[in-house]
């Protein structure tokens, strides 16, 4: 096994940025699925332990991060960072982006059970909205803002909560009634949608997000009555 990591976190204030290191702090490290010059086959992330100083009494903090590189050559890991942030490989005097040490969250220890894809993340400071951790990561790899809303919804609502809701509910003069998705989560989702694409429209969140609601009554729908495929095939 490999024994260094190039990886870019996935979130938080260090997000986008890369870091070496050991393959030993990630969560599950899987060898084969990355190819023999170094490069992961797929997308590859995973959980990495921040094992930076003295191991905090409550264990290493833990991030979602991305893998990109591996190789037992510090000098290839160094230098494969300078090449993705692209600076020339002789820059040799250039300090390379590192992720600040973290206050260490209590909840994970080394006799921690729980998955740390299963860890809350708060989707904006201080909206007391949370999600787990995979879904946040999923999330901070959106190709778009309507991608990133839609994972979002799907995140901090149950899915019964949302086959019966509106973004602002409706009444039954103007079709099915449909109730008003909580005002606090959604303002969330407006929060932590704004923070990451400061130029979107806010009209369009909540049209994604409404486009996302129709989505899953119409595929509730299709699966309590398969006929209605056919119906409509030709």
């Amino acid at each position: 096994m490999r024994k260094f990591a190039v990886v870019q976190w996935d979130s938080g204030e260090d997000a986008g940025m890369y870091s070496e290191v050991k393959t030993d702090a990630i969560r599950r490290y899987d060898d084969t699925k990355v190819d023999d010059d170094g490069y992961p086959q797929t997308d590859y992330s995973a959980a990495v332990e921040w094992q930076k100083g003295k191991k905090p009494k409550h264990g290493w903090p833990v991030y979602m991060a991305s893998i990109k590189f591996v190789s037992n050559n510090r000098y290839h890991t160094n230098a494969k960072i300078k090449e993705f942030l692209g600076l020339e490989s002789d820059e040799r005097n250039k300090p390379l982006p590192k992720k600040r040490t973290p206050v260490p969250p209590s909840r994970y220890t080394d006799s921690d059970e729980t998955d740390v894809e299963n860890t809350p993340v708060e989707i904006s400071p201080g909206s007391n909205v949370f999600i787990d951790r995979l879904a946040w990561a999923v999330a901070q790899n959106a190709n778009s803002a309507s991608c990133f809303v839609r994972t979002l919804l799907t995140a901090v609502f149950p899915i019964d909560v949302l086959l019966v809701s509106n973004l602002r509910g409706t009444s039954r003069d103007s079709g099915p009634q449909r109730q008003a998705l909580d005002k606090m989560k959604v303002d969330a989702i407006y929060r932590a949608t704004l923070q990451k694409w400061p130029h979107v429209v806010p009209s369009s969140i909540g049209a994604a997000i409404n486009a996302k609601l129709t989505e899953i009554r119409g595929k509730k729908k299709e699966r309590k009555n398969p006929e209605t495929l056919m119906l409509f095939d030709d």
